[in-house]
Protein backbone atom coordinates (compact mmCIF):
# COMPACT_ATOMS: atom_id res chain seq x y z
CA UNK A 1 0.00 0.00 0.00
CA UNK A 2 2.49 2.19 0.88
CA UNK A 3 4.62 1.85 -2.16
CA UNK A 4 1.22 2.88 -4.26
CA UNK A 5 1.00 5.76 -2.97
CA UNK A 6 4.34 6.63 -3.37
CA UNK A 7 3.71 5.80 -6.85
CA UNK A 8 1.12 8.08 -6.74
CA UNK A 9 2.77 11.20 -5.34
CA UNK A 10 5.45 10.86 -7.64
CA UNK A 11 2.98 10.50 -10.84
CA UNK A 12 1.40 13.70 -9.47
CA UNK A 13 4.75 15.86 -8.82
CA UNK A 14 5.68 14.99 -12.55
CA UNK A 15 2.37 15.88 -13.94
CA UNK A 16 2.47 19.21 -11.64
CA UNK A 17 6.43 19.74 -13.14
CA UNK A 18 5.10 19.27 -16.74
CA UNK A 19 2.21 21.48 -16.04
CA UNK A 20 4.43 23.72 -14.54
CA UNK A 21 6.93 23.57 -17.73
CA UNK A 22 3.63 24.24 -20.15
CA UNK A 23 2.65 27.55 -18.00
CA UNK A 24 5.69 29.19 -17.80
CA UNK A 25 6.54 31.74 -20.65
CA UNK A 26 9.29 30.79 -22.76
CA UNK A 27 12.16 33.51 -23.62
CA UNK A 28 11.82 35.21 -26.86
CA UNK A 29 14.93 34.80 -28.52
CA UNK A 30 15.59 37.59 -30.87
CA UNK A 31 18.68 37.21 -33.84
CA UNK A 32 20.44 40.34 -35.26
CA UNK A 33 18.05 41.75 -38.02
CA UNK A 34 19.35 41.50 -41.55
CA UNK A 35 20.63 45.03 -43.55
CA UNK A 36 21.92 46.28 -46.48
CA UNK A 37 23.52 49.68 -45.53
CA UNK A 38 26.99 47.90 -45.41
CA UNK A 39 26.35 45.35 -48.16
CA UNK A 40 28.44 45.71 -52.05
CA UNK A 41 25.93 46.01 -54.33
CA UNK A 42 26.58 42.87 -56.47
CA UNK A 43 25.90 40.82 -53.37
CA UNK A 44 22.38 42.59 -53.63
CA UNK A 45 21.98 41.88 -56.83
CA UNK A 46 22.93 38.00 -56.44
CA UNK A 47 20.80 38.03 -52.94
CA UNK A 48 17.32 39.79 -53.76
CA UNK A 49 17.69 40.35 -57.74
CA UNK A 50 17.57 44.15 -57.03
CA UNK A 51 20.59 46.70 -56.40
CA UNK A 52 20.40 48.66 -52.92
CA UNK A 53 19.00 51.80 -54.07
CA UNK A 54 15.69 49.62 -55.74
CA UNK A 55 15.69 47.97 -52.48
CA UNK A 56 15.69 51.53 -50.61
CA UNK A 57 12.75 52.83 -52.90
CA UNK A 58 10.85 50.27 -52.95
CA UNK A 59 11.18 50.43 -48.32
CA UNK A 60 10.12 53.40 -48.43
CA UNK A 61 6.65 52.77 -51.44
CA UNK A 62 6.05 49.98 -49.39
CA UNK A 63 5.92 51.68 -45.88
CA UNK A 64 2.61 52.68 -45.36
CA UNK A 65 1.42 49.03 -46.19
CA UNK A 66 4.21 47.27 -44.20
CA UNK A 67 5.05 49.74 -41.20
CA UNK A 68 3.87 47.74 -37.81
CA UNK A 69 1.02 48.34 -35.97
CA UNK A 70 2.28 47.89 -32.60
CA UNK A 71 4.59 49.64 -30.40
CA UNK A 72 6.28 46.95 -29.35
CA UNK A 73 10.11 47.46 -29.24
CA UNK A 74 10.55 44.11 -31.14
CA UNK A 75 8.64 44.31 -33.67
CA UNK A 76 9.86 43.12 -37.43
CA UNK A 77 10.91 45.97 -39.35
CA UNK A 78 9.69 46.80 -42.76
CA UNK A 79 13.16 46.44 -44.52
CA UNK A 80 13.55 43.23 -42.86
CA UNK A 81 10.04 42.00 -44.07
CA UNK A 82 10.98 43.63 -47.24
CA UNK A 83 14.76 41.74 -47.31
CA UNK A 84 13.39 38.32 -45.96
CA UNK A 85 10.14 38.74 -48.80
CA UNK A 86 12.41 38.64 -52.12
CA UNK A 87 15.21 36.34 -50.70
CA UNK A 88 12.30 34.21 -51.01
CA UNK A 89 11.24 35.50 -54.34
CA UNK A 90 14.64 35.10 -55.55
CA UNK A 91 15.76 31.69 -54.10
CA UNK A 92 12.58 29.83 -53.73
CA UNK A 93 13.56 28.28 -50.84
CA UNK A 94 11.48 27.22 -48.17
CA UNK A 95 9.89 29.08 -46.17
CA UNK A 96 11.25 27.70 -42.76
CA UNK A 97 14.71 28.52 -43.73
CA UNK A 98 13.96 32.39 -44.95
CA UNK A 99 12.50 32.74 -41.74
CA UNK A 100 15.38 31.05 -39.93
CA UNK A 101 18.33 33.02 -41.69
CA UNK A 102 16.34 36.78 -40.35
CA UNK A 103 15.31 35.89 -37.07
CA UNK A 104 11.51 34.73 -38.16
CA UNK A 105 9.57 31.62 -36.88
CA UNK A 106 7.93 30.15 -40.35
CA UNK A 107 4.68 30.97 -39.19
CA UNK A 108 5.81 34.98 -38.83
CA UNK A 109 7.40 34.59 -42.17
CA UNK A 110 4.17 33.44 -44.16
CA UNK A 111 2.51 36.56 -42.95
CA UNK A 112 5.21 38.56 -44.06
CA UNK A 113 5.18 37.17 -47.22
CA UNK A 114 1.39 37.62 -47.44
CA UNK A 115 1.57 40.79 -46.50
CA UNK A 116 4.57 42.23 -48.99
CA UNK A 117 3.08 40.57 -51.71
CA UNK A 118 -0.24 42.25 -51.22
CA UNK A 119 1.08 45.25 -50.89
CA UNK A 120 3.09 44.82 -54.40
CA UNK A 121 0.13 43.73 -55.44
CA UNK A 122 -1.75 46.89 -55.36
CA UNK A 123 0.67 48.77 -57.17
CA UNK A 124 1.04 46.30 -60.33
CA UNK A 125 -1.23 48.46 -62.55
CA UNK A 126 0.60 51.55 -61.30
CA UNK A 127 4.25 50.62 -62.89
CA UNK A 128 3.25 47.82 -65.42
CA UNK A 129 0.87 49.12 -68.30
CA UNK A 130 1.19 49.08 -71.97
CA UNK A 131 1.26 53.19 -72.93
CA UNK A 132 -1.67 54.10 -75.17
CA UNK A 133 -0.79 57.83 -75.53
CA UNK A 134 0.73 58.39 -79.35
CA UNK A 135 3.95 60.40 -78.11
CA UNK A 136 4.74 57.00 -75.68
CA UNK A 137 3.80 54.65 -78.39
CA UNK A 138 6.39 56.69 -80.44
CA UNK A 139 9.11 57.01 -78.47
CA UNK A 140 9.19 53.11 -78.25
CA UNK A 141 8.97 52.72 -81.68
CA UNK A 142 11.60 55.04 -81.87
CA UNK A 143 13.82 53.22 -78.76
CA UNK A 144 13.56 49.96 -80.97
CA UNK A 145 14.76 51.45 -84.39
CA UNK A 146 17.33 52.85 -83.29
CA UNK A 147 18.89 49.53 -81.47
CA UNK A 148 17.74 46.99 -84.38
CA UNK A 149 17.04 49.28 -87.08
CA UNK A 150 13.58 47.24 -87.11
CA UNK A 151 10.35 49.93 -87.74
CA UNK A 152 7.09 50.09 -85.60
CA UNK A 153 7.83 47.55 -83.10
CA UNK A 154 5.78 48.32 -79.96
CA UNK A 155 7.40 45.76 -78.01
CA UNK A 156 9.49 42.21 -77.59
CA UNK A 157 7.42 39.80 -76.17
CA UNK A 158 8.52 36.12 -74.56
CA UNK A 159 7.34 33.73 -72.36
CA UNK A 160 9.33 32.30 -68.95
CA UNK A 161 8.77 29.15 -67.19
CA UNK A 162 9.02 30.00 -63.35
CA UNK A 163 9.33 27.03 -61.35
CA UNK A 164 6.68 26.21 -58.65
CA UNK A 165 5.71 23.18 -56.66
CA UNK A 166 2.02 22.03 -58.11
CA UNK A 167 -1.17 21.56 -56.94
CA UNK A 168 -1.18 17.17 -56.49
CA UNK A 169 -4.67 17.28 -57.95
CA UNK A 170 -3.52 18.68 -61.51
CA UNK A 171 0.57 18.05 -61.04
CA UNK A 172 0.50 17.46 -64.68
CA UNK A 173 -0.89 20.57 -66.32
CA UNK A 174 2.44 22.21 -64.63
CA UNK A 175 4.75 20.05 -66.11
CA UNK A 176 6.54 21.77 -68.68
CA UNK A 177 8.59 20.40 -71.60
CA UNK A 178 11.98 21.01 -69.42
CA UNK A 179 10.15 18.13 -67.18
CA UNK A 180 10.08 20.45 -64.26
CA UNK A 181 6.97 22.41 -62.86
CA UNK A 182 6.01 25.95 -63.25
CA UNK A 183 4.23 28.63 -64.47
CA UNK A 184 4.25 29.90 -67.28
CA UNK A 185 4.11 33.78 -67.76
CA UNK A 186 4.32 35.63 -70.78
CA UNK A 187 6.25 38.74 -70.81
CA UNK A 188 6.40 42.28 -72.81
CA UNK A 189 8.84 44.65 -72.73
CA UNK A 190 10.25 48.22 -74.36
CA UNK A 191 13.86 48.81 -75.67
CA UNK A 192 15.02 49.79 -72.13
CA UNK A 193 13.71 46.10 -70.67
CA UNK A 194 10.55 48.32 -69.35
CA UNK A 195 8.27 45.76 -68.35
CA UNK A 196 4.67 46.62 -70.07
CA UNK A 197 2.62 43.57 -69.62
CA UNK A 198 2.50 40.51 -68.09
CA UNK A 199 0.42 37.62 -68.28
CA UNK A 200 0.58 34.90 -65.58
CA UNK A 201 -2.41 33.10 -65.57
CA UNK A 202 -1.02 29.41 -67.07
CA UNK A 203 0.49 26.46 -66.00
CA UNK A 204 4.04 25.33 -67.48
CA UNK A 205 2.37 22.50 -69.78
CA UNK A 206 0.37 25.74 -71.84
CA UNK A 207 1.71 26.13 -74.91
CA UNK A 208 3.32 30.22 -75.39
CA UNK A 209 0.91 30.09 -78.55
CA UNK A 210 -2.00 29.52 -76.38
CA UNK A 211 -1.26 32.27 -74.19
CA UNK A 212 -0.76 35.01 -76.98
CA UNK A 213 -3.49 33.98 -78.92
CA UNK A 214 -5.67 34.51 -75.85
CA UNK A 215 -4.15 37.51 -74.23
CA UNK A 216 -6.00 40.56 -74.38
CA UNK A 217 -3.17 43.00 -75.46
CA UNK A 218 -3.25 40.69 -78.87
CA UNK A 219 -6.89 42.06 -79.46
CA UNK A 220 -5.96 45.18 -78.62
CA UNK A 221 -2.68 44.89 -81.45
CA UNK A 222 -5.50 43.51 -84.05
CA UNK A 223 -7.95 46.35 -83.56
CA UNK A 224 -5.28 48.56 -84.18
CA UNK A 225 -5.72 50.35 -80.17
CA UNK A 226 -2.20 51.74 -80.51
CA UNK A 227 -2.21 52.68 -83.99
CA UNK A 228 0.27 50.81 -86.40
CA UNK A 229 2.74 48.36 -84.91
CA UNK A 230 3.72 44.78 -83.65
CA UNK A 231 5.57 43.19 -80.72
CA UNK A 232 8.85 41.44 -82.11
CA UNK A 233 8.48 37.60 -80.81
CA UNK A 234 12.27 36.50 -78.71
Amino acid sequence: MAEFLLILRRRAALREKQESRRRRKRERIFRPRITIIDMPDEMAVVRYRLDKQTILDLCQELRGDLEPITNRSKAIPVHVKLLAVLNFYATGSYQHSVGDGVGMSQPTFSRCLNQVTAALKKRVGHYIYFPKDKHSLEKIKQDFCSVSSFPDVLGAVDCIHVALKPPAAVEHLFRNKKLFHSMNMQVVCDATCTITNVVANYPGATHDSYIFNNCCLKTQLQNKDFGEGWLLGM
